[in-house]
């Protein structure tokens, strides 16, 4: 074989495996860390010092979020997610003060998070992506108040907590990103992140209920409440369903592994 002949055969078989290389298919693992503010506030809590009332405003999706998340590209620029990431929300107070008593309350949110998404990504090695998809939502949120109150010489305490649980929320996710490819298996990467999504328990449970230190949860008969759209006169033990908010933006940096 000519020289020639032999040079071009080579380039085209390079040609080749580039080619192939450029369309291969791929798997990848992500590991994160992330901190979302709140989105879509409400009212959450409020604080009074008898003359003054003030609100306190933020979603329960605020917080520290740890991530895993496995992905597959289709192609070069089309491919899809599976995200799981547990939320540890920040907590929000508020409570009353007077002359004779004192109240703090104070709400926070926590739980999992299933995020199925589709990735459409760029090539070079300052990778830009976005993605876009649904989340579920295993959540609660959970209530604790504490006061006192001085009458003439008495003195007293309660302290009370209870856990709204229950149902599965279904919201929007999706965020931008760069990875940063190094060209080995391991890389970095950075996104920002939002979640729009609201949560409906089914239930809310009374877990701590003390006066003066003692224990007062073992004489309560019913220390569960059931959230219903709506109900009659006739039943107990049920109030009116709530929708707590679990919008977030923020930043996620982490580690992506290619397989």
């Amino acid at each position: 074989m000519k020289p020639s002949c032999v040079k071009a055969t080579i380039v085209a078989a390079l040609a080749i495996v580039s080619c192939l290389k450029a369309t291969s298919q791929h798997a990848y693992f992500n590991v994160a860390i992330g901190y979302g503010l709140s989105a879509g506030s409400q009212q959450l809590e409020s604080k009074s010092n008898g003359t003054n009332r003030e609100g306190v405003y933020g979603s329960f999706g605020q917080g520290l979020k740890f991530g895993a998340t496995g992905g597959y590209m289709f192609s070069p620029n089309v491919g899809a997610e599976l995200g799981f990431l547990y939320l540890i929300g920040n907590s929000f107070e508020g409570g009353s003060t007077s002359t004779n008593s004192t109240a703090t309350d104070k709400r926070s949110g926590s739980g999992f998070m299933i995020a199925p998404a589709i990735v459409i990504a760029g090539s070079g090695t300052v990778m830009p992506y976005a993605k876009a998809g649904i989340v579920f939502g295993f959540l609660k949120v959970k209530n604790e108040s504490s006061g006192s109150s001085t009458i003439g010489q008495t003195q007293s305490r309660s302290e009370f907590a209870a856990e709204e649980t229950g149902g599965v929320a279904i919201g929007f996710a999706g965020g931008v990103g760069v990875v940063f490819a190094s060209g080995s298996q391991l890389n970095f990467f950075a996104e920002v992140a939002m979640v729009n999504m609201a949560y409906s328990p089914s239930q809310a449970e009374l877990t701590k209920s003390t006066l003066n230190g003692v224990d007062q949860l073992p004489t309560i008969p019913n220390k569960k409440v059931e959230f219903k759209e709506s109900y009659n006169s006739t039943e107990q033990n049920v109030a009116l369903a709530v929708r707590e908010p679990f919008g977030s933006i923020g930043v996620n940096v982490g580690v992506r592994v290619n397989l």
